[in-house]
């Protein structure tokens, strides 16, 4: 099977652990996403603030957050990598651009749903030996204007069920 981003040859530790997290969106595959989260020191914070996200999150609550916000509306989740940048070997920085394709069950209006990011993450060494590092930190910038019309079709989703 296809990766989404196949990292290069000479991709860091983190360049990988980062590779794993957007591959692990494939057929929302909520086990290989968190596989990559620290379980101690892991935050995730979604920006704008207009979201109503609390945060940052902690594993157990981005777990609870993908699996009880997300899952039910989106059955598939496309990625596309534009850049990523490493400023040191703990720290990833990328440009994503994602596809999101809706359950048809709930009868939105919409069949898709289309987002960039600007993802910021750092990294800490794995507690196991031999495994790639976690991620601790977990920054996402959206598009506020788009992510207003996502916040539209949970509130959707709510009144289909």
């Amino acid at each position: 099977m296809p990766l989404f981003y196949e990292p290069p040859s000479t991709a860091s530790p983190a360049h990988k652990t980062f590779a794993a997290y957007i591959n692990g969106w494939d057929g929302m595959n909520i086990d290989a996403v968190t596989s990559t989260f620290d379980d101690e020191a892991f935050e995730w914070t979604i920006l704008p603030t207009t979201l109503n996200i609390p945060g940052p999150l902690t594993k157990a609550q981005a777990l609870a957050y993908i699996k009880d916000v997300l899952s039910p509306i989106i059955i598939a989740w496309k990625f596309h990598v534009l850049s990523v940048t490493e400023p040191n070997e703990n720290m990833i920085i990328s440009h994503v651009k994602s596809q999101a394709f809706m359950n048809p069950d709930l009868r939105l209006d919409r069949e898709e749903f289309k987002n960039e990011y600007l993802i910021v993450m750092t990294f800490v060494p794995s507690k196991v030996a031999g495994e790639l590092p976690k991620i601790a930190n977990y920054t996402e910038f959206m598009d506020s204007q788009v992510m207003a019309e996502f916040r539209k079709m949970m509130e959707e989703s709510e009144a289909n069920k």
